[in-house]
């Protein structure tokens, strides 16, 4: 599987901060995303088991799946 270089972002950003939200990792990325944009990322990592989604609604938060070497 080969992640683009947004997607190395935001596994690189879920890797320092260990658990984070959608919108921290927003405040993030170096680059200007959508919400949209990002939740396709995100949902996108969470299919590849790059990332594992924790709690619903305002606690939802992504930390790296122990699937991902």
């Amino acid at each position: 599987m080969d992640l683009t270089n947004r997607q190395l972002n935001i596994v690189d950003i879920v890797i320092i901060h260990n658990k984070v939200s959608s919108s921290k990792i927003r405040t993030l990325l170096p680059e200007s995303i959508s919400i949209p944009t990002l939740n396709s990322e995100l949902g996108k990592l969470v299919s590849y088991r790059v990332l594992c989604q924790t709690g619903k609604g305002r606690t939802k938060a992504y930390v790296i799946s122990p699937d991902y070497n």
